[in-house]
């Protein structure tokens, strides 16, 4: 692994669940006791407060997706790039800090949504709506 290291775009996704994966564990080690202490609620949040927080995180993500496409636009125009199938040149490590941001925001609100279904659904619906959840779920990761 040297400068000239590169990573294949279509495995940019790998980003997106190592990030959900370490914001998971953060989340629950870290932020919920501490959170915990103020509110008196043993989630720490509640889970419509835990979507909104994944929803805000999936806002900023799509502002910091618009920068890294304005970013890249300019670069196309700086160099004289107008037709498609040209290589606009940039590393693609621009593109990781919306998937990281992903997978955070994901952190929350999937969690919350799993969480939400499991704890509102009456017995015989459980099984249906936790298989709705992790198909839509997946869903989004390999899309």
């Amino acid at each position: 692994m040297g400068p000239n290291f590169e990573i294949p775009p279509t495995s940019l996704s790998v980003f997106r669940t190592i990030s959900m994966l370490i914001s998971l564990a953060i989340y629950d080690r870290l932020f919920v006791p501490f959170v915990r202490k103020y509110t008196k609620n043993p989630r720490g949040i509640t889970m419509l407060q835990q979507m909104i927080v994944g929803l805000i995180i999936h806002i900023i993500t799509m502002i910091v997706v618009c920068l890294a496409e304005r970013y890249r636009l300019s670069v196309a125009k700086d160099h004289g790039i107008y037709k498609p199938g040209k290589i606009v040149p940039l590393r693609i490590y621009i593109l990781l800090p919306q998937f990281v941001l992903m997978g955070v925001g994901d952190c929350f609100v999937e969690v919350a949504k799993f969480e939400f279904f499991y704890n509102q659904a009456r017995k015989g619906m459980k099984s249906l709506k936790t298989a709705y959840i992790m198909t839509s779920f997946w869903h989004r990761i390999f899309s």
